[in-house]
């Protein structure tokens, strides 16, 4: 808004219009009153609402079943803060929740809180945390520091063992790979050819 008062011939193309549909998209389709897409392109004005859809993604997107964004809210979430049952995000809270930040029933990122968590540099949890640094526990504990009922004993060694570690990390890893490069490659793809430029 203040680059428009401050230089305005920087707007003057449609497209930089405030309201313009180049910088939004909304289905025609419709469920339950709902437009099946909803996407921002360009960035809103501060009174600007959130985009609401089936799928949606801008700077702050609801999603009935899948939200891209700044800030995402969807059963399905991938945004700087996420929430959801699955979220995906710098923040995220969800009941299956992957992050920096992560809030959940099983919360996994750089730092996990939750019932269940794991964390590359701390986890604390209600039930089990296992991580590289600080890991607090109400039960199970495995970390290089560790305070639970059990921690870092052979209980919470056979609670955290699985011989199937391998497969869950590589499904974990392709989950995270779909989860943001698809949204971010036709999110790009759309603005492109939304604004007209080629590539």
């Amino acid at each position: 808004r203040a680059e428009r008062l401050r230089q305005p011939e920087a707007f003057r193309d449609a497209r930089d219009q405030i309201g313009s549909s180049a910088g939004e998209y909304r289905s025609r389709l419709k469920l339950l009153g709902v437009p099946l897409l909803h996407f921002r392109f360009a960035l809103p004005e501060p009174d600007s609402p959130p985009v609401v859809g089936w799928i949606a993604g801008g700077d702050r997107a609801i999603g009935i079943l899948f939200a891209w964004g700044g800030l995402a809210v969807a059963p399905v979430s991938v945004g700087g803060i996420a929430i959801g049952v699955f979220s995906l995000g710098a923040v995220s809270f969800g009941l299956l929740s992957l992050g920096s930040i992560a809030f959940g029933i099983l919360a996994l990122g750089a730092m996990g809180i939750g019932i269940n968590a794991f964390g590359s540099l701390s986890a604390m949890a209600w039930n089990a945390a296992a991580g590289g640094g600080f890991n607090l526990a109400g039960t199970y504990a495995v970390g290089p520091i560790a305070l639970a009922a059990h921690a870092n004993d052979e209980a919470a060694r056979n609670y955290f063992a699985s011989p199937h570690t391998d497969l869950y990390l590589m499904t974990f890893f392709i989950v995270v790979i779909v989860m943001t490069l698809v949204p971010v490659i036709l999110y790009a793809r759309a603005v492109r050819r939304r604004l007209g430029r080629s590539g």
